[in-house]
Protein backbone atom coordinates (compact mmCIF):
# COMPACT_ATOMS: atom_id res chain seq x y z
CA UNK A 1 0.00 0.00 0.00
CA UNK A 2 0.88 3.74 -0.45
CA UNK A 3 1.89 5.34 3.00
CA UNK A 4 2.03 8.95 3.77
CA UNK A 5 5.49 9.60 5.79
CA UNK A 6 6.67 6.23 5.65
CA UNK A 7 9.38 5.32 8.89
CA UNK A 8 10.91 2.80 6.07
CA UNK A 9 14.03 3.62 4.54
CA UNK A 10 13.88 3.95 0.53
CA UNK A 11 15.53 1.23 -1.15
CA UNK A 12 17.43 3.66 -3.36
CA UNK A 13 18.98 5.97 -1.31
CA UNK A 14 22.11 4.21 -0.12
CA UNK A 15 22.73 4.23 -3.72
CA UNK A 16 22.34 7.38 -4.62
CA UNK A 17 25.83 8.30 -4.15
CA UNK A 18 28.09 4.99 -4.25
CA UNK A 19 26.19 5.42 -8.44
CA UNK A 20 25.60 9.52 -9.08
CA UNK A 21 28.03 8.56 -12.35
CA UNK A 22 25.06 6.46 -13.48
CA UNK A 23 22.83 9.28 -13.06
CA UNK A 24 20.86 7.78 -10.52
CA UNK A 25 18.42 10.37 -9.08
CA UNK A 26 18.68 12.08 -5.86
CA UNK A 27 17.27 11.30 -2.77
CA UNK A 28 14.75 13.85 -2.01
CA UNK A 29 11.90 14.07 0.34
CA UNK A 30 8.91 16.56 0.13
CA UNK A 31 5.82 17.31 1.73
CA UNK A 32 3.61 15.75 -0.40
CA UNK A 33 4.83 12.70 -2.36
CA UNK A 34 3.60 9.06 -2.81
CA UNK A 35 5.85 6.56 -1.27
CA UNK A 36 5.60 2.94 -2.32
CA UNK A 37 6.05 -0.07 -0.40
CA UNK A 38 9.62 -2.31 -2.38
CA UNK A 39 7.38 -5.67 -1.72
CA UNK A 40 5.53 -5.76 -4.83
CA UNK A 41 4.93 -7.97 -7.45
CA UNK A 42 5.30 -5.22 -10.19
CA UNK A 43 8.50 -3.77 -8.22
CA UNK A 44 10.75 -6.62 -7.68
CA UNK A 45 9.97 -7.45 -10.69
CA UNK A 46 11.53 -4.07 -12.05
CA UNK A 47 14.08 -4.58 -9.12
CA UNK A 48 15.34 -7.84 -11.13
CA UNK A 49 16.10 -6.14 -14.17
CA UNK A 50 18.51 -3.52 -12.23
CA UNK A 51 20.74 -5.77 -10.23
CA UNK A 52 23.26 -6.08 -13.19
CA UNK A 53 24.09 -2.21 -12.75
CA UNK A 54 23.28 -2.37 -9.14
CA UNK A 55 24.77 -5.08 -7.10
CA UNK A 56 23.82 -4.29 -4.09
CA UNK A 57 19.72 -5.01 -4.73
CA UNK A 58 20.69 -8.68 -4.91
CA UNK A 59 20.82 -8.36 -1.12
CA UNK A 60 17.86 -6.79 -0.77
CA UNK A 61 15.20 -9.32 -2.38
CA UNK A 62 15.04 -11.56 0.20
CA UNK A 63 13.62 -8.26 2.89
CA UNK A 64 12.29 -5.90 0.89
CA UNK A 65 9.19 -5.44 2.98
CA UNK A 66 11.50 -3.48 5.35
CA UNK A 67 12.18 -0.50 2.18
CA UNK A 68 10.00 1.92 0.20
CA UNK A 69 10.73 3.48 -2.84
CA UNK A 70 10.17 7.20 -2.95
CA UNK A 71 8.25 9.17 -5.83
CA UNK A 72 11.38 10.45 -7.54
CA UNK A 73 13.24 7.13 -7.36
CA UNK A 74 9.82 5.05 -8.45
CA UNK A 75 9.02 7.73 -11.68
CA UNK A 76 13.14 7.00 -12.78
CA UNK A 77 13.10 3.04 -12.09
CA UNK A 78 9.40 1.53 -12.53
CA UNK A 79 7.25 3.42 -15.32
CA UNK A 80 9.58 3.21 -18.20
CA UNK A 81 12.95 1.83 -19.83
CA UNK A 82 14.67 5.10 -20.54
CA UNK A 83 17.09 4.97 -17.51
CA UNK A 84 17.60 1.01 -17.76
CA UNK A 85 17.89 1.38 -21.77
CA UNK A 86 20.59 4.23 -20.81
CA UNK A 87 22.51 1.74 -18.08
CA UNK A 88 22.52 -0.68 -20.94
CA UNK A 89 23.74 1.60 -23.44
CA UNK A 90 25.38 4.46 -22.02
CA UNK A 91 25.69 6.04 -25.69
CA UNK A 92 22.33 6.56 -25.43
CA UNK A 93 20.73 10.67 -24.36
CA UNK A 94 19.36 10.50 -21.01
CA UNK A 95 17.98 12.99 -18.94
CA UNK A 96 17.54 13.28 -14.75
CA UNK A 97 14.30 15.31 -15.83
CA UNK A 98 10.86 13.80 -15.59
CA UNK A 99 9.06 14.59 -19.06
CA UNK A 100 5.34 15.21 -19.25
CA UNK A 101 4.17 12.06 -19.51
CA UNK A 102 6.43 10.09 -17.26
CA UNK A 103 3.68 9.09 -15.09
CA UNK A 104 2.34 6.46 -17.96
CA UNK A 105 2.93 3.10 -17.07
CA UNK A 106 4.55 1.00 -19.95
CA UNK A 107 1.99 -1.81 -19.00
CA UNK A 108 3.90 -4.05 -21.25
CA UNK A 109 7.18 -4.21 -19.60
CA UNK A 110 5.33 -5.18 -15.84
CA UNK A 111 3.72 -7.85 -14.93
CA UNK A 112 0.47 -6.61 -12.84
CA UNK A 113 -0.29 -9.78 -10.49
CA UNK A 114 -2.71 -9.09 -8.70
CA UNK A 115 -5.36 -5.70 -8.45
CA UNK A 116 -3.96 -5.52 -4.70
CA UNK A 117 -0.32 -5.12 -5.38
CA UNK A 118 0.22 -1.56 -4.42
CA UNK A 119 2.46 1.32 -6.13
CA UNK A 120 1.81 0.75 -9.37
CA UNK A 121 -1.37 2.99 -10.15
CA UNK A 122 -0.73 6.12 -11.39
CA UNK A 123 -3.10 9.18 -10.81
CA UNK A 124 -3.20 11.18 -14.51
CA UNK A 125 -4.33 14.63 -13.45
CA UNK A 126 -7.47 14.90 -15.60
CA UNK A 127 -5.98 18.28 -17.45
CA UNK A 128 -2.74 16.43 -18.36
CA UNK A 129 -5.02 13.31 -19.85
CA UNK A 130 -7.09 15.85 -22.16
CA UNK A 131 -4.21 16.93 -23.35
CA UNK A 132 -2.57 13.98 -24.33
CA UNK A 133 -5.58 12.45 -25.51
CA UNK A 134 -5.98 15.97 -28.15
CA UNK A 135 -2.29 15.74 -28.77
CA UNK A 136 -3.13 11.84 -29.60
CA UNK A 137 -6.18 12.88 -31.48
CA UNK A 138 -4.14 15.52 -33.57
CA UNK A 139 -1.30 12.85 -34.18
CA UNK A 140 -3.71 10.60 -35.47
CA UNK A 141 -5.30 12.96 -37.79
CA UNK A 142 -1.86 14.19 -39.26
CA UNK A 143 -0.94 10.78 -39.68
CA UNK A 144 -4.49 10.44 -41.66
CA UNK A 145 -3.69 12.97 -43.39
CA UNK A 146 -0.41 11.92 -44.61
CA UNK A 147 -1.56 8.69 -45.36
CA UNK A 148 -4.72 9.91 -47.80
CA UNK A 149 -1.83 12.17 -49.01
CA UNK A 150 0.61 9.35 -49.89
CA UNK A 151 -2.42 7.14 -51.13
CA UNK A 152 -3.18 9.91 -53.58
CA UNK A 153 0.06 10.15 -54.40
CA UNK A 154 0.89 6.51 -55.09
CA UNK A 155 -2.88 6.33 -57.06
CA UNK A 156 -1.56 8.97 -59.25
CA UNK A 157 1.91 6.76 -59.75
CA UNK A 158 0.16 4.04 -60.25
CA UNK A 159 -2.18 5.54 -62.92
CA UNK A 160 1.36 7.05 -64.42
CA UNK A 161 2.70 3.63 -64.57
CA UNK A 162 -0.48 2.07 -66.16
CA UNK A 163 -0.58 4.37 -68.93
CA UNK A 164 2.91 4.06 -69.34
CA UNK A 165 2.75 0.49 -69.78
CA UNK A 166 -0.48 0.88 -71.94
CA UNK A 167 2.02 3.56 -73.99
CA UNK A 168 4.74 0.33 -73.78
CA UNK A 169 2.14 -2.28 -75.01
CA UNK A 170 1.22 -0.11 -78.05
CA UNK A 171 4.63 0.42 -78.90
CA UNK A 172 6.07 -3.32 -78.58
CA UNK A 173 2.89 -4.09 -81.00
CA UNK A 174 4.00 -1.60 -83.51
CA UNK A 175 7.73 -3.14 -83.27
CA UNK A 176 6.47 -6.25 -83.67
CA UNK A 177 4.90 -5.16 -87.02
CA UNK A 178 8.26 -3.16 -87.91
CA UNK A 179 10.17 -6.70 -87.23
CA UNK A 180 7.80 -8.52 -89.30
CA UNK A 181 8.14 -6.25 -91.97
CA UNK A 182 11.64 -6.24 -91.93
CA UNK A 183 12.00 -9.85 -92.03
CA UNK A 184 9.99 -10.02 -94.93
CA UNK A 185 12.70 -7.27 -96.68
CA UNK A 186 15.45 -9.42 -95.33
CA UNK A 187 13.97 -12.09 -96.74
CA UNK A 188 13.29 -10.66 -100.26
CA UNK A 189 16.81 -9.15 -99.45
CA UNK A 190 18.15 -12.63 -99.34
CA UNK A 191 16.88 -13.81 -102.26
CA UNK A 192 18.44 -10.98 -104.00
CA UNK A 193 21.61 -11.32 -102.50
CA UNK A 194 21.26 -14.88 -103.68
CA UNK A 195 20.40 -13.69 -107.27
CA UNK A 196 23.76 -11.15 -107.29
CA UNK A 197 25.98 -13.73 -105.87
CA UNK A 198 24.53 -16.57 -109.03
CA UNK A 199 25.25 -13.42 -111.59
CA UNK A 200 28.24 -12.92 -110.00
CA UNK A 201 29.86 -16.78 -109.92
CA UNK A 202 28.46 -16.95 -113.93
CA UNK A 203 30.05 -13.32 -114.68
CA UNK A 204 33.37 -14.90 -113.10
CA UNK A 205 32.92 -17.83 -114.89
CA UNK A 206 32.13 -16.44 -118.31
CA UNK A 207 34.73 -13.85 -117.32
CA UNK A 208 37.35 -17.13 -116.68
CA UNK A 209 36.19 -18.60 -120.15
CA UNK A 210 36.77 -15.49 -121.52
CA UNK A 211 40.22 -15.13 -120.89
CA UNK A 212 40.86 -18.54 -121.69
CA UNK A 213 39.62 -18.13 -125.32
CA UNK A 214 42.04 -14.96 -125.74
CA UNK A 215 44.76 -16.49 -124.47
CA UNK A 216 43.68 -19.42 -126.85
CA UNK A 217 43.34 -16.98 -129.88
CA UNK A 218 46.01 -15.11 -128.63
CA UNK A 219 48.37 -18.37 -128.96
CA UNK A 220 46.55 -19.80 -131.86
CA UNK A 221 49.47 -19.43 -134.41
CA UNK A 222 52.19 -19.27 -131.84
CA UNK A 223 54.10 -22.64 -132.66
CA UNK A 224 54.30 -24.04 -136.33
CA UNK A 225 51.87 -26.63 -136.06
CA UNK A 226 49.07 -24.69 -134.78
CA UNK A 227 49.98 -23.03 -138.09
CA UNK A 228 49.73 -25.75 -140.00
CA UNK A 229 46.57 -27.26 -138.89
CA UNK A 230 45.01 -23.20 -139.24
CA UNK A 231 45.89 -23.40 -142.52
CA UNK A 232 44.95 -26.54 -143.50
CA UNK A 233 41.68 -25.37 -141.96
CA UNK A 234 41.69 -22.24 -144.73
CA UNK A 235 43.10 -24.92 -147.37
CA UNK A 236 39.93 -27.25 -147.01
CA UNK A 237 37.48 -24.17 -146.66
CA UNK A 238 39.17 -22.73 -150.22
CA UNK A 239 39.80 -25.65 -152.41
CA UNK A 240 36.62 -25.86 -153.54
CA UNK A 241 36.17 -22.34 -154.49
CA UNK A 242 39.47 -22.38 -156.22
CA UNK A 243 38.15 -25.76 -158.05
CA UNK A 244 35.25 -23.48 -159.68
CA UNK A 245 37.36 -20.59 -160.23
CA UNK A 246 39.58 -23.10 -162.43
CA UNK A 247 36.39 -24.52 -164.26
CA UNK A 248 35.56 -21.01 -164.82
CA UNK A 249 38.87 -20.35 -166.44
CA UNK A 250 38.97 -23.30 -168.83
CA UNK A 251 35.28 -22.31 -169.90
CA UNK A 252 36.75 -19.00 -170.80
CA UNK A 253 38.28 -18.99 -174.41
CA UNK A 254 38.20 -15.25 -174.80
CA UNK A 255 41.50 -15.39 -172.61
CA UNK A 256 43.31 -16.77 -175.70
CA UNK A 257 42.42 -14.16 -177.94
CA UNK A 258 45.17 -11.95 -179.48
CA UNK A 259 44.02 -8.74 -178.21
CA UNK A 260 43.64 -9.64 -174.85
CA UNK A 261 47.20 -11.71 -175.06
CA UNK A 262 48.10 -8.55 -176.36
CA UNK A 263 46.63 -6.17 -173.56
CA UNK A 264 47.70 -8.75 -170.78
CA UNK A 265 48.68 -6.79 -167.85
CA UNK A 266 49.98 -8.64 -164.85
CA UNK A 267 48.22 -6.51 -161.97
CA UNK A 268 45.01 -7.04 -163.94
CA UNK A 269 45.31 -10.91 -164.03
CA UNK A 270 45.87 -10.80 -160.56
CA UNK A 271 42.86 -9.02 -159.62
CA UNK A 272 40.74 -11.74 -161.27
CA UNK A 273 42.41 -14.10 -159.80
CA UNK A 274 41.33 -16.26 -156.65
CA UNK A 275 41.83 -13.64 -153.85
CA UNK A 276 43.03 -15.98 -150.65
CA UNK A 277 45.89 -17.90 -153.27
CA UNK A 278 46.64 -14.57 -154.22
CA UNK A 279 47.10 -12.92 -151.36
CA UNK A 280 48.93 -16.01 -149.61
CA UNK A 281 51.52 -15.78 -152.52
CA UNK A 282 51.44 -12.02 -151.50
CA UNK A 283 52.44 -12.48 -148.28
CA UNK A 284 54.87 -15.31 -148.49
CA UNK A 285 56.97 -13.72 -151.50
CA UNK A 286 56.91 -9.90 -150.00
CA UNK A 287 60.27 -8.74 -148.35
CA UNK A 288 60.28 -6.02 -145.53
CA UNK A 289 61.55 -2.25 -147.19
CA UNK A 290 61.39 -4.39 -151.11
CA UNK A 291 59.19 -2.09 -153.82
CA UNK A 292 58.06 -4.65 -155.57
CA UNK A 293 58.83 -5.19 -159.92
CA UNK A 294 56.80 -6.32 -162.30
CA UNK A 295 59.75 -8.80 -162.70
CA UNK A 296 58.33 -10.10 -158.96
CA UNK A 297 54.85 -9.81 -159.95
CA UNK A 298 55.12 -11.55 -162.57
CA UNK A 299 56.83 -14.52 -160.58
CA UNK A 300 53.84 -14.36 -158.73
CA UNK A 301 51.76 -15.20 -161.65
CA UNK A 302 53.83 -18.13 -162.75
CA UNK A 303 53.66 -19.45 -158.62
CA UNK A 304 49.54 -18.96 -159.09
CA UNK A 305 49.37 -20.55 -162.31
CA UNK A 306 51.30 -23.24 -161.18
CA UNK A 307 49.02 -23.80 -158.42
CA UNK A 308 45.69 -23.99 -160.98
CA UNK A 309 47.81 -26.64 -163.10
CA UNK A 310 48.37 -28.47 -160.05
CA UNK A 311 44.57 -28.38 -158.71
CA UNK A 312 43.16 -29.04 -162.66
CA UNK A 313 44.77 -31.61 -164.86
CA UNK A 314 42.58 -29.84 -167.62
CA UNK A 315 43.62 -26.41 -166.82
CA UNK A 316 45.89 -24.25 -169.65
CA UNK A 317 47.31 -21.16 -168.79
CA UNK A 318 47.20 -18.33 -171.17
CA UNK A 319 50.47 -16.82 -169.15
CA UNK A 320 53.46 -18.46 -171.82
CA UNK A 321 51.33 -17.42 -174.63
CA UNK A 322 50.70 -13.90 -173.77
CA UNK A 323 54.49 -14.06 -172.69
CA UNK A 324 55.16 -15.35 -176.67
CA UNK A 325 52.60 -12.63 -178.19
CA UNK A 326 54.46 -9.71 -175.98
CA UNK A 327 58.03 -10.87 -177.28
CA UNK A 328 56.07 -11.48 -180.54
CA UNK A 329 55.29 -7.62 -181.00
CA UNK A 330 58.36 -5.85 -179.45
CA UNK A 331 60.34 -7.90 -182.12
Amino acid sequence: MDTEDSPLPCLFSTLVKTYEHKKLSEYKTKEKQRIRNADTNAIKTRIKLFEPHFVELSSFQNKLEKYTICEKHYNQIVPKDNYLNYLNDDSLPYSRKRSRNSNTLNLNDMQIESSTDIGIQVKLDSIDSNNNLLMQIKILKDSLNTLTTNHSKQAQIIENKNNKIFELEHECEYLKKEIADYNNKLGNLNLYKNQVEALINEKNKLSSENIYLKNQWNERYNTQQKRITEITKIASLERKFLYNDIIYLINDCNRFFLENLLAFNPLNWLKYQNPVIVKFIEILTDNDDEQISQKKIFKRIVAIDAIYKLRHNKYVSEINLAASAIKYTIA
